[in-house]
């Protein structure tokens, strides 16, 4: 079983969601809300820092940081 757990934050007027996947799969995935007019389901990688390594963006990295040490809630 899989336990799928989403986080959303405002950064430089986007916002961003991020699932983590944590069980039978296990990956973290990226995507931008805003201006996504295929509505894609955005990128995914094998881990957070993968995900970090990803992105120049420092408040994006941040983000993923703090979904790392738990110190954001979760959306669902």
């Amino acid at each position: 079983m899989t336990t799928y757990t989403t986080f959303a934050k405002k950064v430089k007027g986007n916002i961003w969601h991020v699932t983590k996947a944590i069980g039978q799969f296990n990956y973290v995935s990226v995507s931008k809300k805003t201006n996504n007019p295929f509505g894609t389901f955005g990128k995914q990688f094998s881990s957070i820092d993968k995900a970090q390594e990803a992105y120049k963006c420092a408040d994006l990295k941040l983000f993923l940081l703090e979904i790392e040490m738990g110190l954001i809630d979760s959306i669902n």
